[in-house]
């Protein structure tokens, strides 16, 4: 394993979800157009493959080392699931909503499904944060 190199993608992995946990904003006020969600699930992308770089950087399970690569699993796989669930599902949701031509209960059916989803989005940003946090402690990055 490179030290350097898995505490330099580090360092891009933590300021990647930073930047996309800031830029989620709009969606707890309500301000977000169409496409937003399609967007951050693009955004996602590049995330997703630095998380699997790093966690391939590391040795298999067994060799002694302070950054597990599970850890790095768990934020691909947290990450993998905004872009393939739950981002995509927000964005059907939000286009059902703000359809002019969408019947009443059918958007407040949109609306409850979009704010049930926001608190799993939330806890799963505190995961990411919370395992990046070790990560850098272990890496002293």
């Amino acid at each position: 394993m490179s030290a350097s190199a898995l505490a330099s993608l580090t360092k891009s992995i933590d300021s990647d979800i930073q930047k996309l946990e800031s830029s989620m904003t709009p969606a707890l006020t309500g301000a977000v157009p169409l496409g937003f969600f399609a967007l951050k699930a693009t955004e996602v992308l590049p995330v997703v493959a630095k998380a699997k770089t790093a966690k391939n950087l590391i040795p298999p399970p067994g060799t002694s080392g302070l950054v597990k690569r599970f850890q790095f699993a768990i934020i691909e796989d947290k990450l993998q699931e905004f872009s393939t669930d739950n981002f995509p599902f927000l964005e059907a949701k939000l286009q059902i909503y703000l359809n002019p031509l969408t019947e009443a209960v059918a958007k407040a059916e949109a609306l409850a499904s979009i704010v049930a989803k926001i608190p799993g989005i939330i806890a799963d940003f505190v995961i990411l944060k919370n395992e990046m946090r070790k990560v850098k402690k272990a890496l002293r990055v």
